[in-house]
């Protein structure tokens, strides 16, 4: 038994001898390929790492079998070429080591469905977007998503969308795996209705009152005589003198305005007489010599400090607003070129934009010669008389703007041609103006040859009107 025994030890110690003088020098026992079997679509890559080397190895290569199916370089570093199978080597010293490549074709995404086609929404509301990829076994059924317009619309790597301002935008979600398939949601955004707190409201001279319009948006105020009460960036309204007066809130956002009916009434002034009527006045007035601005002169005229802020904003970051040079043609292109520095202009061109926001003109300039408005003799030129006399009115007075004041004459939102030079500017109210271009005075400076503006006004102005251009309706 126990030479049995011996004789089985001698055995196994010859055996191992013989496995060591077969192995090459430098050889683990414990090598292996990272992966004894895989797959990959045709186009994608893998590296294949060699396990249990021991630094001591004098050669390392690689090998594929079938080298139609795909390659492998020398670091490891497999790329599928063809569907099929294969066989891949790592020889070691001699000592060859192996695994096997399944090479499959790639499915492409032919087709993403999304749980929406349409949205409607107003601002600061969201949803989310589903997207459904096809076919289910695509190799890649990730989608990136993006939005057409982010002032209108943004969306999340999620699908998540946000409303934040009025308009349209498209949000898309595109396959990630090169195919080009895409689908889209048309997203439209509202504004939330425009109201203020109060539309009659009476105060005594010198008294004071808050208006507010609804939160969440940007408005520019107007008072159709400030003489009668003035408000505040902030809808404070002040009452000056005795009298009836029409307070407007626009909102940048969308243009649209909300009005308040303001009676001032004087104490002191009226003890023994009538108290005025607390009835709502009209809003519009269709004739020239109404005495309160219309609805849409008073949205002209909040229009015109709209732009007088956006200019003093511009003129805080360093961007000047310079005359006669690549004039804007609309508010549009006045985002546009403050964007890039410089905004262009003349004494017509915030006249111009107001206009066309207002849809008073279209495309069509409102000039005179040389592309002012005012003519030398005071007068007008407007390339769409037709649509233009839909709300407008044009007037020759042939007067000063104290004298028109006085009688009464000159009302806020009324724009003015002067006699002798070209030049137009807009009466805003309590002797005041918006004022722009050459002869703007305190309004802006020369700079070498540019001349820039601080601000389009309110300055005094006192040369002779010869038309004045009335918005009535």
């Amino acid at each position: 038994m126990r030479n049995r025994k011996s004789a089985w030890l001698l055995r196994m110690m010859f055996l191992a001898m013989f496995l060591l003088a077969a192995m090459p020098m430098g050889a683990s026992a414990s090598v292996g390929i990272s992966s004894r079997k895989f797959s990959l679509a045709v186009g994608q890559t893998y590296q294949l790492v060699l396990d249990g080397l021991t630094g001591e190895e004098q050669s390392i290569l690689w090998q594929v079998k079938r080298g139609e199916i795909a390659d492998i370089s020398q670091d490891g570093l497999v790329t599928a070429k063809k569907e099929g199978s294969t066989k891949i080597f790592a020889i070691v010293d001699g000592t060859q080591y192996r695994c096997r490549l399944t090479v499959t074709q790639p499915q492409p995404v032919t087709e993403i469905r999304l749980n929406k086609k349409t949205k409607s929404l107003v601002r600061g509301k969201s949803f989310r977007l589903k997207a459904t990829v096809g076919p289910e076994n695509a190799d890649d059924v990730t989608v990136t998503w993006k939005s057409s317009n982010k002032k209108v619309a943004t969306v999340n790597s999620k699908g998540k969308v946000k409303a934040v301002g009025a308009g349209t935008a498209k949000i898309t979600a595109r396959a990630n795996d090169g195919s080009k398939v895409k689908a889209s949601c048309k997203v439209t955004v509202a504004l939330e209705p425009l109201a203020l707190n109060m539309t009659q409201l009476t105060l005594e001279v010198g008294k004071k009152a808050n208006l507010k319009a609804t939160e969440g948006y940007s408005y520019v105020w107007a008072s159709s005589d400030k003489s009668v009460a003035t408000v505040t960036k902030a809808g404070k309204v002040k009452g000056k003198k005795a009298g009836r007066v029409v307070v407007v809130a626009l909102r940048v956002e969308d243009g649209k305005t909300a009005a308040c009916h303001v009676v001032v009434t004087d104490s002191q002034a009226q003890q023994g007489t009538d108290q005025p009527e607390t009835t709502q006045p009209e809003t519009t007035q269709p004739e020239a010599s109404a005495g309160v601005p219309s609805a849409r002169a008073l949205q002209f005229l909040a229009l015109m400090e709209k732009y007088n802020q956006k200019l003093k904003s511009d003129k805080a970051l360093g961007v000047k607003w310079v005359y006669g040079r690549n004039c804007a043609h609309d508010w549009k292109e006045v985002q546009s070129q403050s964007k890039k520095g410089s905004v262009g202009l003349t004494c017509v061109q915030p006249t111009q934009w107001a206009l066309r926001e207002l849809g008073i003109i279209g495309n069509g300039d409102f000039k005179g010669v040389y592309g002012y408005s005012g003519l030398r003799n005071g007068d007008f030129r407007v390339v769409d008389k037709e649509q233009f006399s839909k709300y407008c009115i044009i007037m020759r007075v042939d007067s000063r703007p104290e004298e028109l004041i006085k009688e009464g004459k000159l009302l806020p939102g009324d724009i003015c041609s002067y006699v002798g030079f070209q030049h137009t500017n807009v009466y805003a109210g309590n002797g005041l103006f918006y004022d722009s271009g050459r002869a703007a005075g305190a309004n802006g400076a020369y700079e070498g040859d540019l001349y820039v503006f601080n601000t389009m006004g309110p300055i005094k102005k006192n040369d002779l009107i010869g038309s004045i251009a009335r918005i009535v309706r």
